[in-house]
C-alpha cells in the first residue's frame, strides 16, 4: 500500500478490515489555528479500548492521573477527582503525597496485587453505607481497593459519577512500600526474588497439578520475569482443568496483550511462528478465504497461511465483519503497510507503519478506528470531550486544540508530554459520525515538535479524505 488507503468492498470481501472516514475542507486558514493554539505540535497517542467504564483499570488511570496532578502541584484539577464539601480549601490536598496516602510506587502494587471490587463487598454493608451517606453520594455507585502489606493497609473509594471516578476516600496507598518510589535496583531486586521462588512455586504445581490458584500464582511469577512461553502454558493447561476460573481468563488477556506488543500478531507472520508459541489450537475455523486458530476466546485469522487479523471473541458480531462505510485517504507518497488488523467487541483497528517499522518500534504511526453504532452518542464536541477524558486518565498533562469542526465531523491537534516510560507524541486525529457509526484516524509522531511543512501536509491529507458507503452490489 503506497500512497493511498482504500477500503473498498473487494477489499473487504478480501480481508474484512473495518477503516475510518470523514469527508471534510477547509482552507489553510487552520494551519494558522493549529499553529497560534498550541504551538506547533500535534501529538497521537494510541486510543484508550473503548469508553471509559468503571473497572479496575480505569480505577488505576485515575491514580495514577492524581498523582502526576499533585506532584505538579495543579491542586485545581486534583480537586476534579474528590468528591469535596463546598467549604473545602484546596491547601489540604498538599500534603496527599508527603503523608504517603498516595504514592506511584503504592499504585503499582493495587495494580498488580490488589482485588477491586463494589465497596458493598469489600467492606461490608454498615460500613460502606455510612461512608457513602457522609459523603451524599449512592453505596452502589462505588467501588474500592482494600490491601494489606507487611507496611500499612491501603484504602481506595471512588465514586463513579457516570464518566468517570471521583475519591470518597484515600488513605495509605504511599506507605504500602517502605519507598515512595520505586527504583531501578528495587526492581531488578523483586525480580530476582520472583525468580528465586519459581522452583518453589514450580514444586507446588507438581504436587498439586489440579490446584488452580497455585498454577495461576506461578504463571504469574513467569510473566513478571518476562518467560511469557511457560507462562502461557500453565495458563492453558490450568484452563483445561476449570476453563471457568475467572483469574485464567484474566491471565490469559494480560499475555495476548503481552505477546501483540512484542510483535506475534503483526499482519504476515506466518502460521508455523505462532504454533511454535502458542501450540495447537483448540479449534480450527474454515473461513473459505483462509482459517481461523481458536486459543480460548482469542481468534487469528490467516490468509496464505499468514497472519491477516485477530479478533477477541467475546461479544464479536457478525457486524465487526461488516462496514457500512470506508476510508479513501490519499496519504504522502510513501509506503504505508498494515501492520497490526485487531477486533473485539463493538471495536474494529488498524495500524499501518513505514517500512522497517512496527508495533514493536516506530517513529509514525496511522491509526484507524470503527466503532459500531457510536454515532448516536452524542454530537462530535460530546464525544470529543469523552475521548480526551479518557486519555487524561493516562496523560494528566494532555494538551488539545481543535482545528476543524462541522456537524458530523473534527479534527483535533494533541501534545502528550513525555512521562515515565511514554516519549513525548503529536497527534492529528480526526473523529467523523457515519450513520451509525464512529470513525477516527490519527498519524502519531514520535518527535520533539514537527515542522510547520510537517503540519500543513498531515492537515492538508486528513482534510481531504472521504467516508463513503460500502456499496451494497456483489461482486
Amino acid at each position: 500500500m503506497q500512497s493511498t488507503i482504500v477500503i473498498m468492498r473487494r477489499q473487504i470481501k478480501e480481508n474484512r478490515n473495518s477503516q475510518v472516514g470523514f469527508q471534510i475542507a477547509k482552507t489553510l486558514l487552520f494551519v494558522a489555528l493549529w499553529l497560534g493554539g498550541i504551538g506547533t505540535n500535534y501529538c497521537l497517542a494510541q486510543t484508550p479500548p473503548g469508553d471509559a467504564k468503571p473497572d479496575k483499570a480505569t480505577l488505576i488511570g485515575t491514580l495514577r492521573q492524581v498523582f502526576e496532578l499533585l506532584s505538579n502541584n495543579d491542586l485545581k484539577a486534583a480537586s476534579e477527582h474528590f468528591v469535596l464539601p463546598t467549604n473545602f480549601k484546596l491547601d489540604e490536598l498538599k500534603g496527599l503525597i508527603e503523608k504517603r496516602e498516595l504514592s506511584a510506587a503504592g499504585i503499582d502494587q493495587l495494580e498488580s496485587s490488589a482485588t477491586f471490587g463494589k465497596f458493598l463487598d469489600i467492606y461490608g454493608a454498615m460500613r460502606s453505607q455510612q461512608l457513602a451517606e457522609r459523603t451524599g453520594v449512592s453505596v452502589e455507585s462505588c467501588y474500592a481497593f482494600k490491601f494489606t502489606t507487611q507496611q500499612a493497609t491501603a484504602e481506595v473509594v471512588a465514586h463513579w459519577n457516570g464518566n468517570r471516578y471521583q475519591f470518597i476516600r484515600l488513605d495509605d496507598v504511599g506507605k504500602l512500600s517502605g519507598n515512595t518510589k520505586p527504583s531501578a535496583v528495587n526492581v531488578e531486586d523483586e525480580k530476582q526474588a520472583i525468580a528465586k521462588s519459581l522452583p518453589q512455586l514450580e514444586a507446588a504445581v507438581v504436587a498439586n497439578p489440579k490446584d488452580i490458584p497455585g498454577r495461576a500464582k506461578y504463571a504469574m511469577a513467569l510473566y513478571q520475569i518476562g518467560n511469557l512461553p511457560e507462562a502461557w502454558a500453565q495458563l492453558r493447561t490450568a484452563q483445561t482443568i476449570d476453563p471457568k476460573f475467572a483469574g485464567v481468563s484474566k491471565g490469559i488477556a494480560e499475555l495476548l496483550r503481552a505477546f501483540e506488543n512484542s510483535g506475534l500478531f503483526n499482519v504476515g507472520v506466518p502460521s508455523a511462528s505462532i504454533e511454535s508459541l502458542l501450540g495447537k489450537p483448540d479449534q480450527v475455523v474454515n473461513l473459505g478465504r483462509g482459517e481461523r486458530w481458536v486459543y480460548s476466546f482469542f481468534g487469528i485469522d490467516f490468509q496464505s497461511d499468514r497472519i491477516h487479523e485477530v479478533i477477541d471473541l467475546r461479544g464479536a458480531t457478525e457486524a465487526l465483519f461488516q462496514p457500512t462505510e470506508y476510508i479513501r485517504v490519499d496519504l504522502d507518497g510513501r509506503i504505508w503497510s498494515c501492520g497490526v488488523r485487531s477486533k473485539s467487541a463493538g471495536r474494529s483497528t488498524a495500524f499501518y507503519y513505514l517500512p522497517g517499522e512496527s508495533i514493536v518500534q516506530w517513529t509514525e504511526q496511522i491509526e484507524i478506528n470503527r466503532i459500531l453504532d457510536a454515532a448516536e452518542a452524542g454530537t462530535v464536541t460530546e464525544i470529543k470531550d469523552k475521548l480526551i477524558s479518557q486519555l487524561k486518565l493516562y496523560h494528566a498533562n494532555l494538551q488539545e486544540k481543535i482545528i476543524d469542526e462541522e456537524e458530523q465531523s473534527m479534527i483535533v491537534a494533541l501534545v502528550f508530554p513525555e512521562q515515565p516510560g511514554f516519549e513525548k507524541r503529536h497527534q492529528l486525529l480526526r473523529i467523523l459520525k457515519g450513520p451509525k457509526d464512529l470513525h477516527r484516524i490519527s498519524i502519531t509522531l514520535k518527535i520533539d515538535e514537527p515542522s510547520v511543512e510537517t503540519q500543513r501536509k498531515w492537515l492538508a491529507i486528513f482534510q481531504n479524505a472521504k467516508l463513503n458507503q460500502v456499496s451494497a452490489t456483489k461482486e
